[in-house]
Protein backbone atom coordinates (compact mmCIF):
# COMPACT_ATOMS: atom_id res chain seq x y z
CA UNK A 1 0.00 0.00 0.00
CA UNK A 2 2.74 2.00 0.75
CA UNK A 3 4.77 1.37 -2.08
CA UNK A 4 1.78 2.08 -4.37
CA UNK A 5 0.83 4.95 -2.34
CA UNK A 6 4.68 5.98 -3.08
CA UNK A 7 4.57 5.53 -6.72
CA UNK A 8 1.21 7.37 -7.42
CA UNK A 9 3.31 10.64 -5.55
CA UNK A 10 6.13 10.00 -7.84
CA UNK A 11 4.13 9.75 -11.19
CA UNK A 12 2.10 13.22 -10.04
CA UNK A 13 5.52 15.13 -9.60
CA UNK A 14 6.71 13.07 -12.67
CA UNK A 15 3.69 14.80 -14.76
CA UNK A 16 3.89 18.16 -12.88
CA UNK A 17 7.62 18.33 -13.89
CA UNK A 18 7.10 17.42 -17.33
CA UNK A 19 4.17 19.83 -18.29
CA UNK A 20 6.57 22.86 -16.41
CA UNK A 21 9.16 21.59 -18.48
CA UNK A 22 7.35 21.71 -22.09
CA UNK A 23 5.66 24.94 -20.67
CA UNK A 24 8.95 26.78 -20.28
CA UNK A 25 10.15 25.78 -23.65
CA UNK A 26 7.04 26.11 -25.26
CA UNK A 27 8.11 29.19 -27.45
CA UNK A 28 8.15 30.86 -31.16
CA UNK A 29 11.62 29.62 -32.70
CA UNK A 30 13.92 32.67 -33.44
CA UNK A 31 13.71 31.65 -37.14
CA UNK A 32 9.82 32.33 -36.86
CA UNK A 33 9.11 33.41 -40.63
CA UNK A 34 9.11 37.08 -40.13
CA UNK A 35 6.17 37.57 -42.55
CA UNK A 36 3.66 36.32 -39.85
CA UNK A 37 4.56 39.32 -38.46
CA UNK A 38 4.71 42.07 -40.94
CA UNK A 39 1.04 41.89 -42.34
CA UNK A 40 -0.38 44.49 -39.77
CA UNK A 41 -0.90 47.82 -40.27
CA UNK A 42 -2.29 49.55 -37.49
CA UNK A 43 -2.20 53.67 -37.81
CA UNK A 44 -5.06 53.68 -35.30
CA UNK A 45 -4.06 56.28 -32.95
CA UNK A 46 -3.81 59.10 -35.36
CA UNK A 47 -6.96 57.49 -37.18
CA UNK A 48 -9.68 59.13 -37.51
CA UNK A 49 -11.24 57.46 -40.41
CA UNK A 50 -10.66 53.09 -41.58
CA UNK A 51 -12.56 51.27 -43.35
CA UNK A 52 -11.57 47.30 -42.93
CA UNK A 53 -11.87 43.96 -44.87
CA UNK A 54 -11.20 40.89 -43.14
CA UNK A 55 -12.35 37.22 -42.90
CA UNK A 56 -11.25 34.84 -40.55
CA UNK A 57 -11.63 31.39 -41.80
CA UNK A 58 -13.19 29.64 -38.78
CA UNK A 59 -14.25 26.16 -38.09
CA UNK A 60 -18.02 25.91 -38.73
CA UNK A 61 -18.44 23.70 -35.84
CA UNK A 62 -16.63 26.45 -33.56
CA UNK A 63 -17.00 30.04 -34.25
CA UNK A 64 -18.86 30.35 -37.38
CA UNK A 65 -18.46 33.99 -37.89
CA UNK A 66 -16.85 36.68 -39.60
CA UNK A 67 -15.93 40.15 -38.62
CA UNK A 68 -17.87 44.00 -40.27
CA UNK A 69 -17.14 44.60 -43.85
CA UNK A 70 -16.45 47.78 -42.47
CA UNK A 71 -15.75 49.72 -39.55
CA UNK A 72 -15.52 53.64 -39.92
CA UNK A 73 -15.00 55.63 -37.17
CA UNK A 74 -16.19 59.07 -37.30
CA UNK A 75 -14.05 61.95 -35.97
CA UNK A 76 -13.79 65.37 -36.31
CA UNK A 77 -10.39 66.82 -36.88
CA UNK A 78 -9.76 70.70 -35.21
CA UNK A 79 -6.53 72.52 -36.45
CA UNK A 80 -5.90 75.83 -34.74
CA UNK A 81 -5.37 78.62 -37.57
CA UNK A 82 -1.99 79.42 -35.45
CA UNK A 83 -1.16 75.69 -35.70
CA UNK A 84 -1.67 75.86 -39.64
CA UNK A 85 -0.14 78.59 -40.15
CA UNK A 86 3.03 77.50 -38.29
CA UNK A 87 2.93 74.36 -40.70
CA UNK A 88 2.60 76.76 -43.82
CA UNK A 89 5.66 78.64 -42.91
CA UNK A 90 7.89 75.24 -42.28
CA UNK A 91 6.94 75.07 -46.58
CA UNK A 92 7.90 77.85 -47.29
CA UNK A 93 10.95 78.68 -44.96
CA UNK A 94 13.37 76.95 -47.09
CA UNK A 95 11.71 77.19 -51.21
CA UNK A 96 12.40 78.50 -53.88
CA UNK A 97 9.61 78.75 -56.78
CA UNK A 98 9.77 79.13 -60.12
CA UNK A 99 7.19 80.62 -62.51
CA UNK A 100 7.25 81.51 -66.50
CA UNK A 101 5.16 82.78 -69.01
CA UNK A 102 4.72 83.90 -72.51
CA UNK A 103 3.50 87.34 -73.58
CA UNK A 104 2.20 89.02 -76.65
CA UNK A 105 4.56 90.76 -79.17
CA UNK A 106 5.50 94.57 -78.75
CA UNK A 107 6.18 97.12 -80.56
CA UNK A 108 7.93 100.82 -79.13
CA UNK A 109 9.80 103.50 -79.98
CA UNK A 110 12.26 105.83 -78.63
CA UNK A 111 10.50 109.19 -77.75
CA UNK A 112 12.25 111.34 -80.98
CA UNK A 113 10.85 108.56 -83.26
CA UNK A 114 14.36 107.44 -84.38
CA UNK A 115 13.66 104.05 -82.90
CA UNK A 116 11.48 101.42 -83.38
CA UNK A 117 11.65 97.54 -82.13
CA UNK A 118 8.94 94.70 -82.97
CA UNK A 119 9.13 91.66 -81.53
CA UNK A 120 6.64 88.58 -82.19
CA UNK A 121 6.95 86.92 -78.15
CA UNK A 122 8.19 87.37 -75.12
CA UNK A 123 8.67 84.65 -72.65
CA UNK A 124 9.83 85.04 -68.89
CA UNK A 125 10.77 83.19 -66.32
CA UNK A 126 11.35 83.88 -62.49
CA UNK A 127 12.55 82.40 -59.89
CA UNK A 128 11.88 83.49 -56.54
CA UNK A 129 13.51 82.51 -52.93
CA UNK A 130 11.86 82.96 -49.63
CA UNK A 131 14.12 84.81 -47.50
CA UNK A 132 12.25 85.36 -44.04
CA UNK A 133 8.44 84.76 -43.08
CA UNK A 134 6.43 86.25 -40.21
CA UNK A 135 3.11 86.85 -38.80
CA UNK A 136 2.05 90.21 -39.39
CA UNK A 137 -1.63 89.77 -38.32
CA UNK A 138 -3.29 87.41 -36.23
CA UNK A 139 -4.41 86.23 -39.67
CA UNK A 140 -1.84 87.30 -42.22
CA UNK A 141 1.71 86.51 -42.80
CA UNK A 142 4.71 88.75 -44.38
CA UNK A 143 6.65 87.20 -47.02
CA UNK A 144 10.55 88.94 -48.11
CA UNK A 145 11.38 87.06 -51.08
CA UNK A 146 14.11 87.90 -53.28
CA UNK A 147 14.52 87.89 -57.25
CA UNK A 148 17.31 84.61 -57.70
CA UNK A 149 16.79 84.39 -61.44
CA UNK A 150 14.95 86.64 -63.50
CA UNK A 151 15.01 86.48 -67.41
CA UNK A 152 13.22 87.30 -70.43
CA UNK A 153 13.42 86.23 -74.23
CA UNK A 154 12.05 88.57 -77.07
CA UNK A 155 11.97 86.49 -80.36
CA UNK A 156 11.96 87.76 -83.49
CA UNK A 157 13.10 91.01 -83.39
CA UNK A 158 13.01 93.94 -86.20
CA UNK A 159 14.82 96.69 -85.57
CA UNK A 160 14.04 99.65 -87.58
CA UNK A 161 16.42 102.72 -86.82
CA UNK A 162 17.08 106.44 -88.33
CA UNK A 163 20.35 107.39 -88.10
CA UNK A 164 21.06 111.39 -89.13
CA UNK A 165 24.49 111.19 -91.05
CA UNK A 166 27.07 113.87 -92.59
CA UNK A 167 27.84 112.55 -96.05
CA UNK A 168 30.03 115.41 -97.04
CA UNK A 169 27.85 117.66 -98.98
CA UNK A 170 24.95 117.85 -96.36
CA UNK A 171 23.13 115.95 -93.48
CA UNK A 172 20.95 112.97 -94.77
CA UNK A 173 18.73 110.49 -92.69
CA UNK A 174 19.64 107.31 -93.35
CA UNK A 175 17.35 104.13 -92.24
CA UNK A 176 19.00 100.99 -91.50
CA UNK A 177 17.03 97.67 -90.51
CA UNK A 178 18.34 94.72 -88.18
CA UNK A 179 16.76 91.29 -87.43
CA UNK A 180 17.80 89.28 -85.03
CA UNK A 181 16.53 86.06 -84.13
CA UNK A 182 16.53 86.30 -80.10
CA UNK A 183 17.49 89.19 -77.26
CA UNK A 184 18.02 87.92 -74.00
CA UNK A 185 17.85 89.66 -70.79
CA UNK A 186 18.96 88.51 -67.31
CA UNK A 187 18.09 90.59 -64.67
CA UNK A 188 19.81 90.84 -61.15
CA UNK A 189 18.12 92.30 -58.26
CA UNK A 190 19.17 91.62 -54.75
CA UNK A 191 16.52 94.34 -52.94
CA UNK A 192 13.54 92.41 -51.05
CA UNK A 193 10.01 92.07 -52.43
CA UNK A 194 7.66 91.70 -49.69
CA UNK A 195 3.89 90.82 -49.53
CA UNK A 196 1.06 90.63 -47.20
CA UNK A 197 -0.50 87.43 -47.59
CA UNK A 198 -4.07 87.68 -45.64
CA UNK A 199 -6.37 84.20 -44.95
CA UNK A 200 -10.10 84.54 -44.94
CA UNK A 201 -11.99 81.12 -45.06
CA UNK A 202 -9.25 79.20 -45.45
CA UNK A 203 -8.61 81.54 -49.03
CA UNK A 204 -5.38 83.06 -49.26
CA UNK A 205 -4.92 86.42 -51.20
CA UNK A 206 -2.06 88.85 -51.18
CA UNK A 207 -3.24 92.28 -52.08
CA UNK A 208 0.05 94.26 -51.09
CA UNK A 209 3.72 93.64 -53.43
CA UNK A 210 6.19 95.86 -52.63
CA UNK A 211 8.58 95.65 -54.85
CA UNK A 212 12.05 97.52 -55.27
CA UNK A 213 13.59 97.19 -59.14
CA UNK A 214 15.39 100.67 -59.06
CA UNK A 215 18.78 98.89 -59.02
CA UNK A 216 18.00 96.24 -60.95
CA UNK A 217 20.91 95.30 -63.63
CA UNK A 218 20.05 93.65 -66.82
CA UNK A 219 22.29 92.14 -69.22
CA UNK A 220 21.27 92.00 -72.69
CA UNK A 221 22.57 89.33 -75.38
CA UNK A 222 21.78 88.96 -79.29
CA UNK A 223 21.47 86.37 -80.70
CA UNK A 224 20.96 85.73 -85.22
CA UNK A 225 21.20 89.02 -85.68
CA UNK A 226 22.21 90.39 -89.24
CA UNK A 227 25.11 92.42 -89.35
CA UNK A 228 24.98 96.31 -90.28
CA UNK A 229 28.77 97.16 -90.21
CA UNK A 230 29.91 100.14 -88.34
CA UNK A 231 26.54 100.28 -86.28
CA UNK A 232 26.18 96.83 -84.13
CA UNK A 233 27.27 98.77 -80.91
CA UNK A 234 25.02 101.54 -81.12
CA UNK A 235 22.08 99.06 -82.10
CA UNK A 236 22.44 96.89 -79.87
CA UNK A 237 22.75 99.85 -76.97
CA UNK A 238 19.13 100.98 -79.07
CA UNK A 239 17.85 97.55 -78.49
CA UNK A 240 18.67 97.25 -75.02
CA UNK A 241 17.37 100.89 -73.92
CA UNK A 242 13.81 100.01 -75.96
CA UNK A 243 13.56 96.25 -74.38
CA UNK A 244 15.09 97.28 -70.88
CA UNK A 245 11.50 99.78 -70.76
CA UNK A 246 9.46 99.24 -67.59
CA UNK A 247 7.11 96.62 -69.47
CA UNK A 248 10.21 94.06 -68.91
CA UNK A 249 9.90 94.62 -65.00
CA UNK A 250 6.16 95.10 -65.23
CA UNK A 251 5.79 91.87 -66.80
CA UNK A 252 7.76 90.21 -64.65
CA UNK A 253 6.20 92.12 -61.70
CA UNK A 254 2.56 90.54 -63.21
CA UNK A 255 3.63 87.55 -63.33
CA UNK A 256 4.59 87.25 -59.85
CA UNK A 257 1.67 88.71 -58.66
CA UNK A 258 -0.27 86.23 -60.89
CA UNK A 259 0.62 83.28 -59.19
CA UNK A 260 1.87 84.10 -55.41
CA UNK A 261 -1.87 83.67 -54.46
CA UNK A 262 -1.94 80.35 -56.64
CA UNK A 263 1.06 79.03 -54.71
CA UNK A 264 0.40 80.21 -51.17
CA UNK A 265 -3.52 78.26 -51.68
CA UNK A 266 -1.42 75.07 -52.94
CA UNK A 267 0.57 75.33 -50.26
CA UNK A 268 -2.28 75.61 -47.52
CA UNK A 269 -4.19 73.06 -49.92
CA UNK A 270 -1.44 70.60 -49.05
CA UNK A 271 -1.24 71.28 -45.33
CA UNK A 272 -5.07 70.49 -45.38
CA UNK A 273 -4.15 66.99 -46.89
CA UNK A 274 -1.36 66.51 -45.19
CA UNK A 275 -3.12 66.59 -42.09
CA UNK A 276 -5.89 64.32 -43.39
CA UNK A 277 -3.07 61.75 -44.74
CA UNK A 278 -1.63 61.64 -41.02
CA UNK A 279 -4.93 61.40 -39.34
CA UNK A 280 -5.95 58.59 -42.01
CA UNK A 281 -9.11 60.19 -42.67
CA UNK A 282 -9.91 59.65 -46.09
CA UNK A 283 -8.80 60.23 -49.94
CA UNK A 284 -11.11 63.19 -49.76
CA UNK A 285 -12.23 64.19 -46.60
CA UNK A 286 -14.86 67.01 -45.55
CA UNK A 287 -13.07 70.67 -44.46
CA UNK A 288 -14.22 74.11 -43.71
CA UNK A 289 -13.02 77.06 -42.24
CA UNK A 290 -14.78 78.93 -39.02
CA UNK A 291 -14.59 82.34 -38.53
CA UNK A 292 -11.12 82.93 -37.26
CA UNK A 293 -9.75 80.55 -40.01
CA UNK A 294 -9.61 77.52 -38.07
CA UNK A 295 -9.61 74.02 -39.92
CA UNK A 296 -11.73 71.97 -39.34
CA UNK A 297 -11.59 68.21 -40.86
CA UNK A 298 -14.16 66.13 -40.69
CA UNK A 299 -14.41 62.09 -41.45
CA UNK A 300 -17.92 62.01 -43.21
CA UNK A 301 -20.00 64.50 -44.50
CA UNK A 302 -22.62 64.10 -41.37
CA UNK A 303 -20.21 63.02 -38.96
CA UNK A 304 -21.17 66.26 -36.94
CA UNK A 305 -24.46 64.52 -36.13
CA UNK A 306 -22.83 61.98 -34.42
CA UNK A 307 -21.42 64.54 -31.14
CA UNK A 308 -23.08 66.79 -29.13
CA UNK A 309 -23.03 70.55 -29.57
CA UNK A 310 -21.01 70.70 -26.34
CA UNK A 311 -18.84 68.20 -27.06
CA UNK A 312 -17.69 69.87 -30.15
CA UNK A 313 -17.73 73.30 -28.20
CA UNK A 314 -14.88 72.01 -26.26
CA UNK A 315 -13.03 70.73 -29.40
CA UNK A 316 -13.11 74.21 -30.88
CA UNK A 317 -11.65 75.82 -27.40
CA UNK A 318 -8.63 73.08 -28.18
CA UNK A 319 -4.77 75.54 -28.41
CA UNK A 320 -3.69 72.57 -30.34
CA UNK A 321 -4.45 70.56 -32.71
CA UNK A 322 -7.31 67.85 -31.58
CA UNK A 323 -9.10 65.00 -32.80
CA UNK A 324 -12.77 64.26 -31.28
CA UNK A 325 -13.91 60.45 -31.19
CA UNK A 326 -15.85 57.91 -30.12
CA UNK A 327 -14.37 55.88 -27.85
CA UNK A 328 -16.26 52.87 -28.79
CA UNK A 329 -14.76 53.66 -32.01
CA UNK A 330 -11.32 53.76 -30.84
CA UNK A 331 -12.19 49.95 -29.23
CA UNK A 332 -13.83 49.01 -32.75
CA UNK A 333 -10.73 49.77 -34.51
CA UNK A 334 -8.02 48.22 -32.36
CA UNK A 335 -10.36 44.64 -32.25
CA UNK A 336 -10.19 45.29 -36.14
CA UNK A 337 -6.55 45.50 -36.44
CA UNK A 338 -5.96 42.95 -33.86
CA UNK A 339 -8.13 40.33 -35.61
CA UNK A 340 -6.35 41.49 -38.82
CA UNK A 341 -3.13 40.74 -37.65
CA UNK A 342 -4.19 37.69 -35.56
CA UNK A 343 -5.60 36.04 -38.79
CA UNK A 344 -2.14 35.61 -40.01
CA UNK A 345 -0.10 35.01 -36.91
CA UNK A 346 -1.50 31.72 -36.84
CA UNK A 347 0.53 29.07 -34.32
CA UNK A 348 1.85 25.80 -36.02
CA UNK A 349 3.47 23.03 -34.34
CA UNK A 350 5.62 23.17 -37.41
CA UNK A 351 7.42 26.30 -36.62
CA UNK A 352 6.74 26.22 -32.83
CA UNK A 353 9.19 23.99 -30.71
CA UNK A 354 7.20 22.39 -27.72
CA UNK A 355 3.97 22.36 -30.01
CA UNK A 356 6.01 19.80 -32.38
CA UNK A 357 7.03 17.23 -29.47
CA UNK A 358 3.57 17.52 -27.86
CA UNK A 359 2.23 16.19 -31.63
CA UNK A 360 4.85 13.85 -32.08
CA UNK A 361 5.69 12.42 -28.77
CA UNK A 362 3.40 9.41 -27.44
CA UNK A 363 4.80 10.11 -24.03
CA UNK A 364 4.11 13.71 -24.10
CA UNK A 365 0.73 13.45 -25.16
CA UNK A 366 0.28 10.38 -22.70
CA UNK A 367 0.64 13.00 -19.96
CA UNK A 368 -0.57 16.58 -21.27
CA UNK A 369 -2.73 15.85 -23.72
CA UNK A 370 -4.03 12.17 -23.54
CA UNK A 371 -6.72 12.07 -26.80
CA UNK A 372 -4.01 13.20 -29.23
CA UNK A 373 -2.61 9.97 -28.91
CA UNK A 374 -5.49 8.75 -31.36
CA UNK A 375 -3.94 10.86 -34.54
CA UNK A 376 -1.22 10.61 -36.56
CA UNK A 377 2.18 11.08 -35.08
CA UNK A 378 3.51 14.53 -36.11
CA UNK A 379 0.23 15.75 -37.52
CA UNK A 380 0.22 19.19 -37.70
CA UNK A 381 -1.47 21.87 -35.38
CA UNK A 382 -2.32 25.00 -35.69
CA UNK A 383 -4.15 27.15 -33.43
CA UNK A 384 -6.26 30.10 -34.23
CA UNK A 385 -7.31 33.43 -32.52
CA UNK A 386 -9.76 36.47 -32.47
CA UNK A 387 -10.61 39.15 -30.20
CA UNK A 388 -13.93 39.20 -29.19
CA UNK A 389 -14.00 42.28 -27.57
CA UNK A 390 -11.63 45.19 -26.62
CA UNK A 391 -12.34 47.67 -23.85
CA UNK A 392 -10.12 50.57 -22.92
CA UNK A 393 -9.90 50.70 -19.33
CA UNK A 394 -6.73 53.32 -18.91
CA UNK A 395 -7.55 56.44 -22.07
CA UNK A 396 -4.01 57.72 -20.97
CA UNK A 397 -1.81 54.71 -21.64
CA UNK A 398 -3.88 53.06 -23.41
CA UNK A 399 -4.56 50.04 -21.23
CA UNK A 400 -6.54 47.44 -22.52
CA UNK A 401 -8.71 44.83 -21.94
CA UNK A 402 -9.07 41.57 -24.47
CA UNK A 403 -11.24 38.91 -24.64
CA UNK A 404 -9.16 36.70 -26.69
CA UNK A 405 -11.08 33.06 -28.39
CA UNK A 406 -8.78 30.35 -29.19
CA UNK A 407 -9.07 27.19 -30.95
CA UNK A 408 -6.62 24.45 -32.21
CA UNK A 409 -7.44 22.06 -34.95
CA UNK A 410 -5.27 19.03 -36.52
CA UNK A 411 -5.64 16.13 -38.74
CA UNK A 412 -9.01 17.70 -40.41
CA UNK A 413 -10.45 17.93 -36.46
CA UNK A 414 -11.35 20.73 -34.19
CA UNK A 415 -9.09 19.68 -31.09
CA UNK A 416 -10.26 22.39 -28.19
CA UNK A 417 -10.90 25.79 -27.98
CA UNK A 418 -10.15 28.53 -25.23
CA UNK A 419 -11.24 31.77 -23.62
CA UNK A 420 -9.31 34.23 -22.25
CA UNK A 421 -8.50 37.66 -20.96
CA UNK A 422 -5.23 39.93 -22.09
CA UNK A 423 -4.13 43.03 -20.09
CA UNK A 424 -2.52 44.75 -22.69
CA UNK A 425 -0.24 48.13 -21.07
CA UNK A 426 1.77 49.05 -24.48
CA UNK A 427 3.98 51.60 -22.82
CA UNK A 428 5.22 48.67 -20.82
CA UNK A 429 4.91 46.68 -24.13
CA UNK A 430 3.59 43.58 -21.76
CA UNK A 431 0.46 41.27 -21.93
CA UNK A 432 -1.04 38.90 -19.30
CA UNK A 433 -3.06 36.32 -20.48
CA UNK A 434 -5.89 35.62 -17.59
CA UNK A 435 -9.55 33.71 -16.84
CA UNK A 436 -7.80 31.13 -18.98
CA UNK A 437 -10.20 28.42 -20.15
CA UNK A 438 -9.39 25.73 -22.32
CA UNK A 439 -11.93 22.68 -22.92
CA UNK A 440 -11.82 19.72 -25.38
CA UNK A 441 -13.98 19.84 -28.00
CA UNK A 442 -16.67 17.20 -27.05
CA UNK A 443 -16.45 15.74 -31.26
CA UNK A 444 -13.01 15.04 -30.34
CA UNK A 445 -13.62 13.19 -27.18
CA UNK A 446 -16.51 10.65 -28.36
CA UNK A 447 -14.14 10.34 -31.70
CA UNK A 448 -11.45 9.26 -29.42
CA UNK A 449 -12.71 7.49 -26.58
CA UNK A 450 -9.92 8.86 -24.69
CA UNK A 451 -9.85 11.22 -21.46
CA UNK A 452 -11.03 14.94 -21.90
CA UNK A 453 -7.86 16.09 -19.93
CA UNK A 454 -5.52 19.35 -21.53
CA UNK A 455 -2.70 20.48 -19.29
CA UNK A 456 -3.87 24.39 -19.90
CA UNK A 457 -0.53 25.72 -18.88
CA UNK A 458 0.40 24.33 -22.44
CA UNK A 459 -1.61 26.28 -24.48
CA UNK A 460 -1.83 29.03 -21.97
CA UNK A 461 1.88 29.76 -22.38
CA UNK A 462 1.59 29.57 -26.15
CA UNK A 463 -0.71 32.25 -26.10
CA UNK A 464 0.89 34.33 -24.23
CA UNK A 465 4.10 34.80 -25.77
CA UNK A 466 1.82 35.13 -29.36
CA UNK A 467 0.30 38.12 -27.78
CA UNK A 468 3.80 38.89 -25.96
CA UNK A 469 4.85 39.03 -29.46
CA UNK A 470 2.51 40.93 -31.47
CA UNK A 471 2.75 43.84 -28.56
CA UNK A 472 6.62 43.85 -29.16
CA UNK A 473 5.44 43.88 -33.25
CA UNK A 474 2.86 46.87 -32.64
CA UNK A 475 5.59 48.35 -30.43
CA UNK A 476 8.29 48.59 -33.09
CA UNK A 477 6.14 49.56 -35.44
CA UNK A 478 4.98 52.96 -33.37
CA UNK A 479 1.57 51.62 -33.48
CA UNK A 480 1.16 52.67 -30.14
CA UNK A 481 3.28 55.89 -30.36
CA UNK A 482 0.63 58.39 -30.17
CA UNK A 483 0.49 57.16 -26.65
CA UNK A 484 4.00 56.68 -25.88
CA UNK A 485 4.34 60.47 -26.49
CA UNK A 486 2.28 61.07 -23.99
CA UNK A 487 -0.12 63.17 -25.52
CA UNK A 488 -3.50 64.76 -23.47
CA UNK A 489 -6.28 62.35 -23.91
CA UNK A 490 -9.47 63.51 -22.45
CA UNK A 491 -12.33 61.96 -21.84
CA UNK A 492 -15.27 64.16 -21.93
CA UNK A 493 -18.50 62.58 -21.85
CA UNK A 494 -19.27 58.64 -21.28
CA UNK A 495 -18.38 58.21 -25.33
CA UNK A 496 -16.49 61.10 -26.24
CA UNK A 497 -12.44 61.68 -26.45
CA UNK A 498 -10.47 64.36 -27.33
CA UNK A 499 -7.19 63.53 -28.37
CA UNK A 500 -4.32 66.35 -29.00
CA UNK A 501 -2.11 65.72 -31.56
CA UNK A 502 0.94 67.52 -31.11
Amino acid sequence: MTLLKTTTVLESLLLRLLQNSLTLRFSPRPNRPKSLYMKLRMKLLFTSFISAFSTLVVSPVLYAETLPQSLPAQAVAFIPFAKLISKVKETFSTQSFNFSDSLPGFQSQSSDGRVQVVSERIDLAVQLQMKSISNAQPNALNLQMQLQNASAAAHNLNLVIAIRQDIGFGVATMTYNMQCQEAQLQLNNRNSISADVLFQQGHATSPAIVWDLSNTEISTTLVGCNEIPGLEDEIKVQIKNLIQQSFILDGIKNLVNANLDKVINEKLGQQIEAYAKNLNLSQAPSHSFDEKSNLWLFSSADVVNLFQASELAELGRSTTPSLLVKKSGIETMLKTALNQYLASATISSKTTSGLDRLTCSRFVQFFVWPALRSLNRCFEMTIQNRVKKVAITNLKNLEMSIELQSWAAGDNKNLAYASGLVSIKPLEVSAYLSNFDLRQDPGFTSWSGRSSYISSNTLKKALQSLMNTTLEVLSKKDAFGFFKQKTSVKLISPDAIIMSLN
